[in-house]
C-alpha cells in the first residue's frame, strides 16, 4: 500500500515528523495512506507551524510501503 508523507520543499529530506510539530530527517514522518489524505492536512494546517513560510511537497515514502 502506497503511503504518502509532506516534505519540505526547499529540503526534501525533512519529513514533517508524526507529532506534526517539525519537520525532521530522523524523527518518524506523519504517514497517509492517500495523496488526497495528506493535501488535506496541508490546506487546514497551512497557517500554523511548521508549515507556514515553508512550501510543503507530497511525495510517495517507498520506504513506509508495506508498513
Amino acid at each position: 500500500m502506497a503511503r504518502f508523507v509532506i516534505v519540505m520543499g526547499a529540503a526534501p529530506q525533512l519529513k514533517l515528523s508524526r507529532t506534526g510539530r517539525e519537520f525532521d530527517a530522523a524523527l518518524q514522518p506523519m504517514a497517509f495512506d492517500s495523496h488526497q489524505a495528506a493535501w488535506d492536512y496541508v490546506l487546514r494546517h497551512s497557517e500554523e507551524p511548521p508549515l507556514k513560510g515553508h512550501r510543503a511537497e507530497i511525495i510517495e515514502d517507498l520506504s513506509l510501503r508495506d508498513q
